[in-house]
């Protein structure tokens, strides 16, 4: 291997570790509220650079070297290591160094955003999309105990100034859905600007549960349709151990109905497709089945055999949106937050099986 190869691989080694090494020093790990992909990517795309650079000056540095020129050495050496340095140096600019500052918009341009809305509105419809999606938001960011500032700009509770501070609130791209604390501390509520004037649908968000009220003193119903379909599963299993009884595709032995589903289970009107996961090792184990349907897609329950009851033979159980349900053989419901529920926990609210049943405050009483 020549010199000027030899170098060529050795500054095409040195060159990206050392851009790796300056970034790493000041870049701190994101974390669930505050995730950025576009540095680590930035600088994977700049070593790609570097490794091209560092090789071209690894063999003129070998070149250099060979010809006993070792101040031209230095000088390739020390534009290239400047080269691979201003990488760094411009992230951290981009990262600590100043940034504009917001003029907060002012009580007339609110109102004329306002106006814009409400036009807006006249003329395209009124959507409570964007508050059943900000509602959501709040409601997976609100279980993992903090809110990013994604978020947080919306809290009306801060005061309206303080939306109008932000580079989007009152401009275009502010939908004009607020946040704010109820008194309870594990809830929140998600309404429209009052700026609007206008009557709209609020969403009280707990760290499970997102109802929809009308109006704020209108009656609340659950928005979760995946729960509500995942709660009916077992009515569905019961009517297939009827049917699969009366035809001779299950013996009617609780031991054997997992089993009975795994090869005699089609989809019908109002019950998904579902597909065997795991199968029972001994009685003491569950069925485990997934669903596949376009709104519970990818979901599992487990199925274990309980002889109490003849009609449903089994016990159903399943994790959803980080809380454990269960229904006994004899079709009594329970629900924990944060792992498996058992027959000492409470109720289901019945509201979660029927998204036409209004809530009452117990629904929040799991979370």
């Amino acid at each position: 291997m020549g010199p000027r190869i030899f170098g060529a691989l050795i500054g095409a080694v040195i060159a990206p570790l050392l851009l790796v090494l300056l970034v790493s020093t000041f870049y701190h790990p994101p974390s669930h509220d505050n995730w950025d992909w576009a540095t680590p990517a930035m600088t994977l795309a700049a070593s790609i650079g570097a490794l091209v650079v560092g090789g071209v000056a690894g063999a003129m540095i070998a070149d250099a070297l060979r010809a006993g020129n070792s101040s031209l050495a230095l000088k390739v050496a020390g534009v290239t290591v400047a080269l691979i340095a201003a990488f760094p140096i411009w992230l951290l600019w981009i990262v600590h160094g100043p940034r504009p500052a917001v003029k907060p918009r002012t009580a007339d341009q609110r109102a004329e955003w306002a106006a814009e809305r409400n036009t807006f509105y006249a003329t395209h419809g009124f959507s409570e999309q964007p508050g059943i999606s900000l509602a959501w938001q709040l409601r997976t960011e609100f279980r993992g105990g903090t809110l990013s500032s994604s978020v947080e700009w919306r809290r009306h509770q801060n005061g309206e100034d303080s939306i109008a501070r932000n580079g989007i609130g009152y401009t275009n791209q502010d939908d004009g859905w607020r946040f704010g604390s109820l008194d309870d501390p594990r809830r929140l509520t998600v309404f429209l600007d009052p700026r609007l004037q206008r009557d709209g649908p609020v969403f009280e968000v707990g760290m499970y549960d997102i109802i929809r009220r009308a109006s704020a003193d209108a009656p609340g119903y659950s928005t979760d349709s995946t729960l509500a379909a995942l709660l009916r599963i077992p009515d569905c299993i019961t009517q297939f151990a009827r049917d699969a009884k009366a035809n001779g595709n299950w013996d009617g032995h609780p031991d054997s109905l997992g089993d009975a589903i795994a090869k005699h289970w089609s989809a019908t009107h109002g019950c998904p497709s579902v597909s065997l996961s795991t199968r029972a090792e001994d009685r003491w184990h569950p069925w485990e089945f997934t669903v596949s349907s376009p709104s519970i897609n990818g979901s599992r329950f487990e199925l274990r055999p309980d002889p109490t009851n003849a009609d449903a033979p089994f016990r159903f159980s399943f994790m959803y949106a980080g809380r454990g349900f269960m229904r006994e053989a004899g079709g009594q419901w329970h629900v924990r937050a944060g792992s498996a529920a058992y027959q000492s926990d409470p109720p289901v609210p019945r509201c979660l099986f029927d998204l036409t049943v209004p809530c009452d405050a117990s629904i929040f009483a799991a979370s």
